[in-house]
C-alpha cells in the first residue's frame, strides 16, 4: 500500500527555500507530469505537496482480497505558507478516478464522507462502509482535503485493512515526521515563483512552459 500525489501541480519547499538535494530522474515521457516520481523525496525534504488530495494505491495479493475499513487523518501542525518560490512538477491533468473521501484537516471528523461511485455525493461514511480491492487487483482511493487557504499542514494518514484474516494498519507520517499537505491560496501572488529541476545544469531553473516539454527533452530523462 503506498500514498502518492492526487490532483497537485506544485509543491511548497520547507519554509519557501529550495532544497539544495536534487530531486531523482524520471523518465523523459514524464516530463509534464513527475509529481509523483519526485513523492518520496518531497517527503525527505518536508515539502508540502500544494493542491487538495492524496491519492492512496492499494494493490491486492494473488492469495486475498484487501478490504479497508477505516481512514483516520490527524493533523499535528499548521502554518501559514512563506515565501515565493515554488516547485512545479505537472504541467498537465492527473488524478485517478475511483472511490474519495472528504476530510477537513482544521477539524478531521471520525467518521469521513465515502463517495464510492465518483459521483460527487457520498453514500457512505468510513469507518462504517468499505473499500474491497479484489485479489491481485489495485484500486485507489483518493483523500480530498480541505482547511484555510494558503496554510501548510502537518499530518498523519493511518489506514487499517484486513488481508488474508488478519487485520493491519498502514500509517504515513509520524507525529515527528509528518507528511505536510498544503491548501492553495485564494489568489495566486504576483511574486510567486515556480521552478523545475534542470538535469542539464544540475539546478533549479524557471519552470519552463508546457510546449516546450511535450516530446524529449535533452537531459530530463534516464
Amino acid at each position: 500500500m503506498t500514498m502518492t500525489l492526487g490532483t497537485t501541480s506544485y509543491m511548497y519547499p520547507k519554509e519557501g527555500v529550495l532544497p539544495m538535494t536534487a530531486p531523482p530522474r524520471y523518465p523523459s515521457t514524464e516530463n509534464t507530469q513527475h509529481c509523483d516520481e519526485w513523492y518520496d523525496w518531497a517527503v525527505a525534504n518536508s515539502a508540502a505537496m500544494i493542491g487538495n488530495s492524496v491519492e492512496i494505491e492499494v494493490n491486492a495479493n494473488v492469495t486475498s482480497p484487501i478490504t479497508v475499513k477505516n481512514i483516520a487523518i490527524r493533523t499535528i501542525s499548521k502554518a501559514r505558507l512563506a515565501g515565493n518560490d515554488r516547485i512545479k512538477c505537472q504541467y498537465g491533468a492527473g488524478g485517478e478516478l475511483g472511490t474519495n473521501v472528504k476530510v477537513d484537516l482544521d477539524s478531521p471528523a471520525p467518521r469521513l464522507p465515502m463517495d464510492i461511485d465518483a459521483d460527487g455525493e457520498p453514500e457512505t461514511t468510513i469507518p462504517g462502509g468499505v473499500v474491497v480491492v479484489e485479489t491481485a487487483q489495485t484500486g485507489y482511493i483518493t483523500v480530498y482535503y480541505s482547511g484555510e487557504p494558503d496554510q501548510v499542514y502537518g499530518s498523519v494518514v493511518s489506514v487499517t485493512y484486513s488481508e488474508n484474516g488478519i487485520e493491519k494498519t498502514n500509517t504515513f507520517g509520524s507525529a515527528n515526521s509528518p507528511i505536510y499537505l498544503a491548501t492553495q491560496a485564494e489568489s495566486v501572488s504576483p511574486n510567486e515563483k515556480q521552478f523545475d529541476w534542470d538535469f542539464c545544469v544540475n539546478t533549479w531553473r524557471s519552470a519552463p512552459s508546457f510546449d516546450s516539454l511535450v516530446g524529449t527533452i535533452p537531459c530530463r530523462g534516464h
